[in-house]
């Protein structure tokens, strides 16, 4: 599969997985305290965005522990570009909260599609 089909379809996936963490939220948050409830859809979230980049993006033909814990680990370190990033615009432009999300989110994009495509799965063909 070309690059571009996959950057598509990762971008789909992200909006898969961002719609899975939503929609659990939104359905635990008056069950559960409010920290519960996040946790568990992020957990959900994640889950999807692995699913869908393994099976769909990537098409892998199977999942591995070893593409999970790089998932895991991609993830980890991708989390902490994000809040850098976003920390860093703010830093230099307090009042741009919208525009540090922004590019905090596709800075994070970015760098999720390349760490994917060339490290998370690539042991097992892409």
């Amino acid at each position: 599969m070309t690059t571009g089909k996959q950057l598509v379809r990762f971008l789909a996936a992200g909006g898969a997985a961002i719609t899975a963490d939503f929609g659990v939220y939104y359905l635990l948050r008056n069950v559960l305290p409010v920290a519960g409830a996040k946790g568990i859809s992020f957990v959900c979230g994640g889950v999807a965005a692995y699913l869908l980049n393994t099976y769909w993006v990537f098409e892998q033909r199977r999942a591995s522990s070893a593409g999970a814990v790089k998932f895991a680990v991609a993830n980890t370190l991708l989390l902490g570009v994000n809040v850098l990033t976003n920390s860093g615009v703010l830093k230099v432009w307090p009042t741009a909260v919208a525009e540090a999300l922004v590019l905090a989110t596709l800075v994070t994009g970015a760098l999720s599609f390349v760490c994917f495509k060339w490290w998370v799965f690539r042991a097992q063909g892409t």
